[in-house]
């Protein structure tokens, strides 16, 4: 029973990583950075500072940008999420691409600092791969999004007189 009930828990957590990440709307991006004057942190106080992406490295429009005009830095580190301080959080559409895209930062009236590239991280590129698969995998009898409901059983385990309903 605990084998099934084990292989039962590894489907709905599978389904759960697979299914959850496809209904999620934009979500905020967290950011984390140091500012420095030359070789030492930036003193303590609260910054204005614009963050941007970019389809380019060094020329054009930003894609999306947000201004963040009282963020705290402490030790010359920040930390924020994007699409938290009055700005919409970046479009996913902008990351779903395999174009390059540049990050840039602007810190009070100083002009932006260099960009710097986007790269993936682990949970990223884990879930290009499922995209991957997907359009790979043919699909019959799928189980669309709100087909299920919190009422109706997931499965019921019946072991002699205990039953177990998953739901």
């Amino acid at each position: 029973m605990r084998t099934r009930i084990a292989h039962l828990t590894h489907f709905a957590t599978f389904l759960a990583s697979c299914v959850l990440p496809m209904l999620a709307a934009a979500a905020p991006i967290t950011v984390q950075g140091a500012l420095r004057v030359g070789a030492l942190p930036a003193p303590d106080g609260s910054y204005g500072l614009v963050f941007a992406l970019y389809a380019n490295e060094t020329t054009g429009s930003p894609v999306w940008s947000e201004s963040v005009p009282n963020l705290a830095v402490n030790g010359g580190l920040f930390a924020t999420e994007l699409g938290k301080a009055g700005g919409a959080p970046p479009d996913p559409a902008l990351f779903a691409s395999e174009q390059a895209a540049w990050f840039g930062v602007k810190v009070g009236g100083e002009p932006e600092l260099a960009r710097r590239p986007l790269s993936s991280v682990p949970y990223a590129v884990a879930a290009d791969l499922a995209a991957d698969l997907a359009t790979v995998l043919a699909c019959t009898g799928c189980v669309e999004p709100g087909a299920l409901s919190s009422d109706t059983p997931f499965a019921v385990i019946k072991v002699g007189s205990d039953t177990v309903t998953l739901r």
